[in-house]
């Protein structure tokens, strides 16, 4: 079967366009997993960004991760940006793990005044990459990436 190239076209446009619904379709859902649990342990503070921060005892890699955490925390404070850190045992809080997703640890979520995922990172995560998500849901991206991350 020979498809044209006008045809070609449509079913790119198509695949792409099932794709971005499909990857705002995965923020939904775990935005609303949040906003079914903010009753619990996870109360999203109006007005102050969030980084969720799911580790296990067990993880090679959680320490790393902690450290680059502590350092993004602080040159955002330095900055003026406030944030709030959870941190979430994945093995003590097993529903909050499968209802999100979670498949890995390390894994930090970033979520924006609202309550809103506005980034996800399985895996080891730079400070810099933490301080400009952060920084970028604060606000003040431009003025935060300005400060020296060693």
């Amino acid at each position: 079967m020979d498809i044209s190239i006008g045809g070609r076209v449509v079913i790119a446009i198509v695949l792409l366009g099932g794709f971005v619904l499909a990857s705002r379709l995965v923020s939904v859902v775990i935005t609303r997993h949040l906003r079914i649990l903010s009753g619990n342990r996870i109360d999203a503070r109006p007005g102050c960004p969030e980084l969720l921060y799911f580790w296990t005892n067990e993880c090679t890699l959680c320490k790393p991760q902690e450290l680059q955490i502590a350092q993004a925390r602080r040159i955002l404070e330095r900055s003026g940006v406030k944030v709030r850190v959870r941190r979430i045992n994945a093995h003590e809080d097993a529903a909050l793990v499968h209802s999100m997703g979670v498949m890995t640890v390390p894994t930090t979520v970033v979520l924006d005044q609202e309550g809103k995922v506005s980034a996800w990172n399985p895996g080891l995560t730079s400070a810099r990459r933490i301080v400009h998500q952060l920084g970028g849901v604060a606000g003040q991206g431009s003025q935060v990436m300005g400060t020296a991350v060693g």
